[in-house]
């Protein structure tokens, strides 16, 4: 089944989950809700929003290791401390991370291998 045919079910379907989609040793995740897109994440490294940041250059790798390391003690992501510690405008977090889902989608929509699985329910 064609993604772009899954992604119109789960929409008319008003469905709440998450899509992860497997192509060999890469495996991305569409987060959605009540059938609307909200995220999307990836184990490629060019995908993750700390490295889109610095290649951005709104911060350095010394300061996402750092941010990284405070994360998993505090519990926030990413894009939020780099807001709260004046790193990168609120509007410019929202945008990148609007671009990196979107980016990640697209990604898959022309792939004709690969297989995927439906985790329904709150995410």
């Amino acid at each position: 089944m064609p993604l772009p045919n899954i992604l119109q079910w789960l929409s008319d379907s008003k469905k709440t989950g998450i899509l992860v989609v497997k192509i060999r040793d890469e495996e991305k995740k569409i987060f959605y809700q009540d059938g609307n897109i909200y995220s999307a994440s990836s184990n490629l490294e060019k995908d993750r929003f700390g490295i889109i940041i610095i290649k951005k250059g709104y911060v350095t790798q010394e300061q996402v290791d750092e941010l990284l390391a405070e994360g998993r003690k505090t519990g926030k992501l990413l894009g939020k401390q780099c807001v709260e510690k004046g790193l990168i405008p609120e509007e410019d977090v929202r945008q990148i991370l609007q671009n990196q889902t979107m980016s990640i989608i697209e990604s898959l929509l022309h792939r004709g291998e690969g297989a995927f699985e439906l985790i329904s329910g709150e995410n």
